[in-house]
């Protein structure tokens, strides 16, 4: 009975060992074959034109040569011991209730921005803009400068309502071209945000020359100059605008599993999410690496195709890259707000809404610069792009107001309204 029962314990011995060593060597041959799916889905990403690497992405920015770079001024701008800024209301002051104590304001203001204003010259006088960031560092890639550039056309614009008070009329039409070459020097990046920074740079840019027109009738000259912006207002190309987004995903989800990462990130440990200890247990980050990179390639593809198609495509791919991303439930948690804290901005860059505002600007164009504003305008070529029906247009003797017809009550196209409610409040 004793040999049989150290036969049987070394029989069960072997058995664990041998399972053991199985279980290892099927574990690596799965790790393996997970290994070899997921390049495969990196082969194919990058045949699609998503770039899969922080390397790739960088070579689709162009370097530029530093006698042609303006991003240096504008570095030099942001690190300014006073930031740029311009106060609430001077200029609206200025351009709604021209008095002499108003006139003199904005002047004394505009003074006092001189040396700010000659490095934005200087700036907008180059023909590219490129800040040689560290892609490398991911969604901690800070971009200060946007907002400073974004100030800077501001200040042009705020110039430019000086220089029309004062019968200056060439001079503001200069600086509403400056504005352009910003809003051009802004977008070189291509991706999201500085692509939103570069419509409202256009935007604004429209919007002074047409509440000059407005103002001024008697200078359809004014009007003429909205013209151009509206002809080269840039398509929205949505793959180039998003092809950052597998990298930024890979970037976090491989941040958020060590402590160093999650400092860069700027997650303190105990701020992650309980179920990162679960996550791992019921779900595999191999596999679901592989599932995310697939389902980024679904959404690139359907950022490609029509608009008409792009919606429901976009929903189920975006279901399905959330639904990767549970196997990292604190990664997760930071990209959804990130992703919010973009659309929270009011703004989207997507091409329905883009051409809806760029026809919005056409139909202002089309009451502005010929004298008397008029009640009524023709409409009929100017569709919405959501649901083709032509824009409304109407002028109250006070305010111009037009608006884009939406069937989805998802989205979300203001009116636009000449002058602003705020210009007409004095806010």
């Amino acid at each position: 009975m004793r040999k049989w029962a150290i036969g049987c314990g070394s029989l069960f011995v072997v058995a664990v060992i041998a399972t053991g060593i199985y279980r290892v060597a099927l574990n690596r041959r799965e790790a393996a074959r997970d290994e070899a799916a997921l390049q495969e889905q990196f082969r194919l990403a990058r045949a699609d034109g998503i770039p899969t690497s922080y390397e790739e992405f960088t070579r689709t920015i162009k370097p530029a040569k530093p006698s042609e770079n303006a991003a240096p001024v504008y570095v030099q701008l942001n690190r300014a011991k006073h930031p740029l800024s311009l106060p609430a209301g001077i200029e609206n002051d200025l351009l709604m209730r021209p008095t002499s104590a108003h006139t003199k304001d904005a002047k004394d203001y505009l003074r006092s921005q001189g040396g700010d204003l000659a490095l934005i010259d200087k700036a907008a006088a180059l023909p590219r803009c490129w800040f040689n960031r560290d892609w490398s560092l991911g969604p901690a890639v800070l971009m200060p400068e946007l907002q400073t550039m974004k100030t800077a056309a501001r200040l042009l614009a705020f110039r430019g309502s000086v220089a029309v008070s004062e019968g200056r009329l060439p001079d503001a039409l200069r600086d509403i071209h400056k504005m352009e070459t910003l809003s051009v020097q802004v977008r070189e990046e291509g991706t999201v945000i500085p692509v939103l920074v570069s419509n409202g740079i256009r935007a604004n840019a429209l919007h002074h020359l047409a509440l000059w027109a407005f103002m001024h009738p008697e200078a359809p000259v004014l009007a003429k100059a909205m013209e151009p912006l509206l002809r080269d207002w840039p398509k929205s190309d949505l793959q180039q605008m998003n092809r950052d987004e597998l990298i930024q995903l890979l970037w976090l989800v491989d941040a958020s599993e060590t402590k160093e990462g999650l400092a860069k990130i700027g997650v303190k440990p105990e701020d992650t999410s309980r179920l990162d200890i679960i996550a791992p247990l019921v779900l595999s980050r191999s596999k679901a690496r592989i599932d995310m990179v697939k389902a980024e390639r679904r959404i690139w593809a359907a950022l490609g195709g029509t608009a008409t198609k792009r919606a429901k495509a976009l929903e189920s791919a975006k279901l399905s890259r959330n639904m990767s991303m549970m196997a990292w439930p604190t990664a997760a948690r930071i990209y959804m707000q990130l992703a919010g804290d973009v659309l929270a901005s009011g703004d989207d860059p997507s091409d329905q809404i883009v051409e809806a505002q760029r026809l919005q600007y056409t139909a202002l164009r089309r009451a502005l610069g010929r004298g008397r504003i008029p009640k009524r305008i023709d409409t009929h070529d100017l569709l919405s792009p959501f649901d083709g029906k032509p824009l409304a247009y109407q002028f109250d003797g006070r305010q111009i107001t037009v608006t884009v017809s939406i069937s989805d009550p998802d989205i979300l196209v203001r009116p636009l309204k000449l002058p602003s409610d705020s210009e007409l409040k004095g806010k």
